[in-house]
């Protein structure tokens, strides 16, 4: 992998761990049924896999062509 796409990965997972921290205390519930957003470690985590994912797909338009 090149250099650019592990920025825009390491970028997601730093953008997706503070959305899932966020998440988790802006709405999460306390109890134990919502297994995501009742802990704040996983959240986070969550977080961290789905902004991976996502800014990995991001790309600017000269890469598309």
């Amino acid at each position: 992998m090149d250099k650019e796409r592990w920025s825009r990965i390491r970028t997601g997972i730093i953008v997706g761990a503070i959305g899932g921290y966020l998440y988790y205390h802006l709405y999460g519930c306390d109890s134990a049924a919502c297994n995501i957003s009742a802990s704040p470690y996983l959240s986070p985590l969550y977080g961290m896999a789905v902004g991976a994912l996502v800014w990995d797909k991001l790309k600017p338009d000269d890469e598309e062509r």
